[in-house]
């Protein structure tokens, strides 16, 4: 959506997946609660960050 939060978010779903490779949703969802985003597009970035760890 705007992207204003997509460096954070992004930094944050790196960390995490570098210290969890096959997280939970619970666990990807806590690990981006710092992140705060304008548009709404939580959920996005939240299977964004699933896919992810299913691609490895």
């Amino acid at each position: 959506q705007c992207g204003y939060c997509t460096p954070g978010q992004i930094m944050s779903a790196v960390g995490l997946l570098r210290t969890n490779p096959n997280p939970s949703r619970e666990e990807v969802r806590q690990g981006l609660a710092g992140n705060i985003c304008r548009c709404g597009s939580y959920d996005s970035y939240l299977n964004g960050v699933m896919r992810a760890a299913q691609i490895g």
